[in-house]
């Protein structure tokens, strides 16, 4: 039986930009009730997490943000429970300089209000062509940060912080070992997470091989976690 669930959010849980279905809280609800702990591990900074779950009234989780970055227990301000990474200076100089360029490339960039991570999201063809600009310009001279590009934004990410180590945090936070969880991802950066896991499902996952079920819907897979793995 597993102890943990651990979900991505967004084309996971939700597809992008919309909310979970009623249903679908439910059957998160029902694997509460069978005793499984439920945790979210998602690009999103802690602050979006606790706001959107809060609409779903479910309040008794772990949130992760920022691919691994920052942890907190509930949805309260103050958290009962948060703990965070620490940067290098040289990572923090990396990112500062890249925040530096954006600003001066892209007329009032949308950047997500993280607090580890740089997030940019392009609006046009115009923002995209100058970020792909900067990536191109700046390969391999971005110490201490990794890039990955998503269809709506890209991520610079603090090298070695990945939702496997955010969620390895957690296991050792909770004292439970990687064969006694599950996660279920959609994309790219949730592999690292979904490998760790001794158990993974997709949720449309490009490469089924990576996971031991893919579904094309949550509730789906919900459901198979509640009358399988529980």
């Amino acid at each position: 039986m597993i102890k943990l669930a651990v979900f991505d959010l967004d084309n996971t849980l939700a597809p992008l930009g919309k909310g979970i279905t009623p249903s679908d809280i439910a059957l998160l609800k029902a694997l509460q009730a069978r005793g499984v702990a439920l945790a979210v591990c998602s690009g999103k900074p802690v602050g979006y997490l606790s706001g959107f779950f809060r609409q779903a009234e479910l309040d008794d989780l772990y949130l992760i943000g920022e691919n691994g970055a920052v942890m907190q227990k509930g949805i309260e301000y103050p958290p009962a429970f948060y703990k965070e990474i620490e940067l290098s200076a040289e990572t923090k100089e990396t990112l500062r300089s890249l925040h530096e360029e954006i600003f001066r490339r892209i007329d009032h960039p949308f950047l997500q209000p993280n607090q580890f991570e740089l997030t940019v999201y392009p609006r046009n063809d115009g923002e995209w062509s100058a970020v792909n600009t900067l990536l191109r310009e700046r390969e391999g001279k971005m110490e201490g940060v990794e890039i990955y590009i998503h269809p709506d934004c890209v991520d610079f990410i603090p090298k070695g912080v990945t939702k496997r180590s955010g969620v390895a945090r957690l296991f050792e936070t909770l004292g439970i070992s990687a064969a006694e969880a599950l996660s279920v991802g959609d994309g790219v950066n949730d592999y690292p997470m979904l490998a760790y896991t001794g158990r993974s499902l997709g949720i449309n996952l490009p490469d089924p091989s990576c996971v031991e079920r893919n579904f094309t819907v949550i509730g789906d897979a919900l459901r198979y976690i509640l009358d399988s793995l529980c």
